[in-house]
């Protein structure tokens, strides 16, 4: 195991590339195939004659392979992250505040850092994991406007947050928070240059370095390498000189990674290789898939050569200026025919079948996607086939889960820690301030997708639990109704509470009254005492609010025909 901890110099981080370059290179190899049928650029011919078969026969290439993707990824994972954070003392309120002022602001941060990425990185992330079955989130910091973070933190959002693609990064395979990480990227030369006339100030700084890339054309692209570890942030060109380096102050490598675990380690341990844990939904059936575009293609053909047969004549050279002017050809009817093709049988529409059985096997039930299974027609059949469907994405997701709370940690340990932070950060005017954190960075992120009527369900049965006095209203709050900060809630209730008071409500009504022309003094006297007593529509409850704990079911009244038992059906017939 390399020691993170020293100075890394240019020789040891190419060392570290080809390292690393080496034992990811068959990975990317599988990746770069699984981009061909993503894409659906695949060739659906193999073996040595592909080329020509694919130029006689043609290519017809069925959605199949991409939608398992996207569809998979727009199903079973959210993108909405629902965030908890345990007081650090339960059992001080200020701590219990602290929590929840934590929870509402790191959620309002990540999701503005969401919107400001090029792709929402919770669903490219659930796209790389059902690829590639491999995925990366990086984290950084843009401090582009540090004016209006110490003027309005509560407005000011410097975090990022990017699904970058997996074969961007390199580290090492069995390191979900990565003791290093090794980032290729391509930008252009005046780009780097402004980058570089910050950095100058750097003692580690190599100017001659900046100078040949300022004298570069600015749309040129440069190749570069940028290095993390604990203890250092690196720059340099790939194959060349350091640019700059610098001390990490964030004291942690800004990238995280997982698996999505479709795939499984080999017993030899000589066989040790990521390539078998990255592996991606389409592994399995992409030579199914490659089966399915073929049927489909030889079906398409068929279909074409019946529906545009050629023609045959006595008279070819007038048949062929008649084709190719659109004219009328003249002669008998006999003079010209269509040639009569064999008639496509029946069973070969009827072909396939069992090949998308596979890829359904292999895959997932489409059912999960939207689209209704024959046979099935109960939203309770279909409720157990999604249920069913879903139970396969269950790792992936809570990958994903725990890979948005070490992002939520991370913003909790810079604003603790970074001296340009000290005022906070927030978003929409939700502050996370400092003083809110206690030292601890612990959060718990989910990404939940409800169904509504399940939502309905479990509010309905959470309320009559709350009842009957099983359940809290905090818990009902939490768990039922998806409150993310009970604190304010509490308080509107309270507030809610002191408004509708007969003494507060008539002390509003008069001077609300007072202040209206047509109100004179003597109307004001009255609509006080007929507040205090109760008696003006204002200090009522809300229509429908008695009706909110109605039963599930509610029960027949007296109104209602209630025809008597049949026990005797010989009497009912006269026998």
């Amino acid at each position: 195991m390399p020691d993170n901890s020293t100075r890394p110099d240019a020789g040891y981080i190419q060392e570290r590339r080809t390292h690393l370059e080496n034992l990811w290179g068959d990975t990317h190899a599988v990746w770069r195939d699984t981009d061909l049928f993503y894409q659906r650029q695949y060739s659906i011919w193999a073996g040595a004659n592909s080329a020509n078969y694919a130029r006689t026969r043609g290519q017809y290439r069925p959605s199949t392979s991409t939608n398992i993707i996207d569809h998979a990824s727009d199903q079973f994972m959210g993108f909405i992250p629902t965030l908890r954070r345990e007081p650090v003392n339960p059992q001080i309120q200020a701590h219990k505040d602290a929590a929840d002022a934590v929870e509402i602001a790191v959620k309002s941060l990540m999701m503005d850092a969401a919107m400001k990425a090029m792709f929402n990185p919770w669903k490219q992330l659930s796209k790389h994991l059902n690829a590639y079955g491999y995925g990366i989130i990086e984290f950084g910091l843009d401090f582009t406007d540090m004016t209006e973070g110490r003027r309005h933190p509560a407005y000011w959002n410097p975090v990022r947050i990017d699904a970058t693609h997996p074969a961007r990064v390199l580290m090492e395979p069995h390191e979900k928070v990565p003791s290093a990480a090794l980032k290729l990227l391509n930008m252009r030369a005046g780009e780097l240059a402004a980058l570089l006339s910050k950095k100058k100030n750097r003692r580690d700084f190599n100017a001659g370095g900046a100078e040949e890339i300022a004298d570069m054309s600015p749309w040129e692209y440069v190749e570069l390498e940028e290095e993390w570890t604990p203890d250092w942030h690196t720059l340099k060109r790939k194959s060349g000189d350091i640019l700059y380096q610098e001390r990490n102050a964030w004291k942690f490598v800004p990238f995280a990674q997982t698996f999505a675990g479709f795939g499984m380690e080999p017993t030899d341990m000589a066989q040790s290789d990521p390539q078998h844990m990255a592996q991606g939904i389409l592994q399995p059936v992409k030579e199914s898939i490659r089966l399915e575009a073929q049927n489909a293609t030889a079906k398409h053909t068929m279909v074409i050569d019946q529906a545009y047969a050629p023609f045959g004549s006595r008279f070819p050279d007038i048949l062929q200026q008649a084709l190719e002017t659109g004219a009328i050809a003249p002669g008998e009817q006999g003079d010209y025919w269509k040639m009569q093709l064999q008639d496509v049988p029946r069973w070969v529409f009827e072909s396939g079948r069992e090949i998308q059985d596979d890829i359904r096997r292999g895959t997932y039930n489409p059912g999960i996607s939207g689209f209704r299974e024959p046979g099935v027609t109960t939203v309770g059949q279909q409720a157990i086939l999604d249920s069913a469907g879903r139970r396969k994405f269950s790792g992936p997701s809570m990958q994903e889960e725990h890979i948005a709370s070490l992002v939520a940690g991370w913003i909790l340990r810079i604003v603790d820690n970074l001296s340009q932070l000290k005022t906070g950060i927030g978003s929409h005017g939700r502050h996370l301030k400092r003083s809110d954190i206690y030292g601890v960075y612990d959060m718990i992120v989910t990404f939940e997708v409800l169904d509504p009527v399940i939502q309905m369900q479990r509010r309905e049965l959470g309320l009559r639990e709350y009842e009957i006095g099983l359940k809290s209203d905090e818990d009902y709050w939490e768990e039922d109704a998806r409150a993310e900060n009970v604190a304010l809630r509490r308080q509107r209730l309270r507030q809610q509470r002191i408004r509708q008071h007969p003494a507060i409500d008539s002390r509003l009504i008069a001077a609300e009254a007072a202040a209206m022309d047509e109100v004179d003094a003597e109307d004001v006297e009255a609509l006080r005492a007929a507040a205090q007593e109760g008696q003006l529509p204002l200090t009522q409850p809300p229509m429908g609010a008695q009706e909110v704990a109605r039963p599930l079911r509610e029960p027949l009244s007296e109104n209602v025909a209630r025809p008597a038992r049949i026990d005797n059906v010989g009497a009912l017939l006269g026998e």
